[in-house]
């Protein structure tokens, strides 16, 4: 509870769930949902063996940049936890200066049916390069439903 007040994460990035007592003990987990497959709910359990690598990348981010930094920490925790980067679509709504941090937490991934575009294409979109904001990578779409 210190860590999360600590870096004021409040907004639902962090869920727990209690168990009546004589049970299992209450567990902690981080959201991730739509971070690593589009449309999907997720959550990272966090333990006593992973905290310091959240605490970790909440003060590698507020380091960058002390307003966003705490919000997108979870996030990087999740990735670092899984070894892996977020889903290429996702990559229009992380924030360019902490875009690295990401990208060093796994290799590159090709767009799939729940990963429908690289992170080239949705940071393309996201700046208006293109036009096609939200467009779907056509190796995403199961074979016999192309538009």
């Amino acid at each position: 509870m210190r860590l999360i007040a600590k870096h004021e994460w409040f907004g639902g990035e962090i869920w727990w769930h209690s168990f009546p007592v004589g049970e299992s003990p209450s567990q902690v987990f981080v959201a991730c949902s739509d971070l690593f497959l589009w449309g999907c709910a997720d959550l990272e359990p966090l333990t006593p063996d992973n905290i310091a690598l959240l605490d970790e990348a909440a003060g590698e981010l507020t380091a960058i940049d002390d307003c966003y930094g705490p919000e997108w920490a979870p996030r990087l925790f999740c990735c670092r936890t899984r070894k892996m980067r977020p889903q290429g679509a996702y990559y229009k709504y992380i924030p360019d200066q902490f875009r690295d941090k990401f990208d060093a937490c796994g290799p590159e991934r090709q767009p799939t049916f729940g990963d429908p575009q690289s992170a080239a294409q949705a940071i393309e979109a996201r700046q208006g390069g293109n036009g096609k904001a939200g467009a779907v990578h056509e190796s995403a779409v199961p074979e016999g439903n192309a538009p």
